[in-house]
């Protein structure tokens, strides 16, 4: 509070669901600045899967329509936002993540194959965090049934969380350790990508998957589990990727054994410039916050 007493900014955006619910507390008591919210995941999946307690969810709907804007980050989540929440729809404003591709294509260029270990092999990775709603065990059990079959599969695990721990267990108890590697935290991932045969994503919701335009913008197909609507608007099933339903495992396995048959084709993903972001949609100006 005193370090916006202090700078006292026209403007203040938020992105996580904590400092939204601290801003909007604030702002009920010092309202001399606009504040921007930011959605981080689908509100319905969070309800669904007890992420946030009862207390939490009354917060949220008192505190929420005090805001001026709401992100949302897809049109699905903007609904989704509306109907959980019970808040207007004009205060919810759709815009996609930014895909930084100068920074991917830095993070690309300068760095060669990590797979170079790898060459006789085909190589999948999984980029995110080892947690519950990112489903890295069910991931695991399926690559388990994919190395039975054909033990030239890799997966390589790049990330850390709580899960971790028990991820390495279930690895060394089923002799995995030769094709399912955690590398832990990577601070630039996007070689991995690059270079993958594949991404898996089975995770059990999202909000909107970076990881999957990266991958796209890197020309890498994907096979994910149909957890949100919008990776049916993402993934083009049979052409950039694959789609699971209802998180069959044999159906995954199927479409991992089967990757080569996709026609690798990737739709042109639109560059968004952070400076004309901020300037349009930011500016205390414009009719955005009107």
């Amino acid at each position: 509070f005193w370090k916006i007493a202090k700078i006292k900014p026209d403007i203040v955006f938020s992105s996580l669901l904590r400092t939204n619910i601290v801003l909007l507390l604030i702002k009920l008591y010092y309202s001399r600045f606009k504040l921007v919210i930011r959605e981080p995941s689908m509100p319905s999946a969070f309800i669904k899967n007890k992420i946030i307690s009862k207390k939490t969810l009354y917060l949220i709907k008192f505190l929420y329509p005090f805001a001026d804007k709401i992100i949302a980050q897809s049109e699905y989540m903007r609904l989704d936002i509306s109907k959980t929440y019970n808040i207007k729809l004009d205060k919810i404003k759709y815009l996609s993540n930014f895909l930084d591709k100068k920074k991917i294509l830095a993070n690309t260029n300068s760095q060669k194959n990590p797979f170079y270990r790898y060459k006789t092999s085909i190589n999948f990775v999984y980029v995110g965090r080892l947690s519950d709603e990112k489903n890295p065990l069910f991931l695991a059990e399926v690559f388990k049934e994919v190395v039975k079959i054909n033990n030239k599969f890799n997966l390589f695990f790049i990330g850390t969380g709580v899960l971790e721990g028990e991820l390495i267990d279930f690895i060394y108890k089923n002799n995995l350790e030769n094709n399912i590697h955690t590398l832990g935290f990577k601070l630039n991932p996007h070689p991995y990508i690059k270079y993958a045969d594949g991404l898996l994503l089975p995770s059990k919701w999202e909000g909107m998957p970076n990881v999957v335009l990266e991958s796209f913008f890197l020309k890498t197909i994907v096979i994910a589990t149909n957890s949100t609507p919008v990776l049916s608007d993402m993934i083009d099933s049979g052409v950039n990727g694959f789609l699971v339903n209802n998180f069959n495992p044999k159906e995954y396995v199927k479409y991992i054994l089967n990757y080569s048959c996709l026609l690798n084709e990737f739709k042109i993903i639109d560059n968004i410039n952070y400076n004309i972001f901020f300037k349009k949609y930011l500016a205390w100006k414009i009719k955005f916050l009107s």
